[in-house]
């Protein structure tokens, strides 16, 4: 992280990205950790042409500014608590003009910057200043103090599944423009390169439980923080794999389809049919790109021992999955399928695609188990619909006939009815 200690008109930045290109859309985002209550920049970047090209601002605390070619709106009622990390998100789209802030997580509302405009000239992009000019001019009122870190910028408009993944430090894709694993800068005066003092997901735990509150607020859903159509709630727990313990974290199987079934103990009734019949037929699964983790409130201890006993005495014998141990319950409670007075799992059955969004959720009561052949086709009906954009009618199978979702093409389909 950059620490810039002291107010100063001189001590910054210089972000030295090697490009000479056209912006139509541009998505900024940075963390950023400050105690000031007065104005200061987050992020300037000039063009030949004007001082502003695109600048994140705060003119006082509580009070975002997002300036486009000089002309500037302010975002009011986001987060800004003084001496947190606080996750920081621009995006501008030059054609309609739409400009709007994320902070944790929080959208503002869409203001209208610019419209029909273009970001022209090589930039100069510069942390800790405001720049009144091409590359200078500051003013030491409008300087920063504090920390940034994570300062990345695309040359698109992010979807807001993607800004979650980067606010939660999920996986997330770094910028194509600034990116801060591979940033070229030189640093200019008082200012201090360090090492974040503890892991950058660690930090933000009081960002991600923030936003999540608020989002609850909102919207009450029996899945918990599980919800369709976002990104699934992260985890790093312990496992049992191949007979051996290892951390799992669901960022590892990024770019696959990925099926997380709950149940509810060991050395139970229903749940060796379940987890064996899945185990037994992973591979149908392996072929589409789509793996399978089973999980419980047991710890991997249990677990293990579970899979040592065999099959005929009500134990798993050898799995082809791993088993997750939730001995802290915080995945199941995050999955929204926890049986809070027992502290067991009910049967949540959640689809995972390939990008980290939840695209299906059944959570079943604990006395009947699920179907590994209706899980399998409902992996191939998401796939199916995300390659060719056709929906699946009542029980699809690959090979059957789709749905053209148009009121003119979809007469095809029903006309063989």
């Amino acid at each position: 992280m950059f620490t810039f200690p002291v107010t100063s008109n001189s001590h910054h930045v210089l972000l030295s990205p090697e490009l000479n290109k056209i912006f139509v859309t541009v998505t900024v985002c940075l963390r950023t950790f400050s105690d000031l209550p007065r104005a200061q920049s987050l992020f300037s970047l000039s063009l030949p042409s004007t001082d502003n090209g695109f600048l994140i601002y705060k003119s006082k605390q509580g009070v975002y500014i997002l300036n486009i070619l000089n002309l500037d709106d302010s975002f009011l009622g986001l987060p800004d608590e003084p001496s947190v990390w606080n996750s920081v998100c621009a995006t501008w789209d030059g054609n309609s003009g739409l400009a709007q802030l994320w902070v944790n997580g929080i959208p503002s509302s869409r203001k209208g910057l610019r419209a029909g405009s273009t970001l022209n000239g090589v930039p100069k992009i510069i942390l800790g200043q405001e720049q009144d000019s091409y590359g200078g001019k500051f003013d030491a009122t409008q300087s920063y103090v504090g920390m940034l870190t994570d300062v990345h910028m695309w040359d698109s408009v992010l979807s807001p599944d993607q800004i979650a993944y980067y606010t939660y430090s999920g996986p997330f894709q770094p910028g194509n423009v600034l990116n801060w694993n591979a940033l070229e800068y030189s640093q200019n005066g008082f200012v201090i390169l360090e090492k974040m003092l503890m892991e950058i997901c660690v930090i933000f735990s009081c960002v991600k439980d923030e936003a999540a509150d608020l989002q609850q607020q909102d919207i009450k859903m029996s899945a918990g923080n599980a919800k369709i159509g976002h990104p699934a709630p992260q985890f790093k727990v312990k496992a049992v794999v191949d007979g051996q313990f290892k951390d799992i974290q669901l960022s590892d199987y990024r770019g696959k389809y990925v099926i997380l079934f709950f149940y509810p103990l060991d050395f139970t009734f229903v749940c060796p049919t379940e987890i064996i019949a899945f185990s037994d037929r992973v591979e149908e699964f392996h072929k589409i790109g789509c793996e399978v983790l089973a999980a419980s409130t047991d710890s991997h201890f249990s677990h293990l021992a579970w899979i040592n006993t065999p099959r005929k005495q009500g134990g798993l014998g050898s799995m082809n999955i791993p088993l997750l141990a939730d001995l802290t319950q915080s995945v199941s409670r995050d999955y929204g399928v926890l049986k809070e007075d027992e502290g067991i799992a009910f049967r949540g059955l959640f689809v995972i695609d390939d990008k980290g969004i939840l695209r299906q959720i059944t959570i079943n009561d604990l006395p009947v188990g699920r179907s590994v052949d209706e899980t399998l086709r409902l992996v191939q009906a998401f796939q199916h619909t995300d390659k060719y954009g056709e929906v699946c009618p009542a029980g699809w199978k690959p090979g059957s006939d789709t749905i053209v979702p148009d009121v003119q093409k979809s007469k095809e389909f029903f006309s063989k009815q």
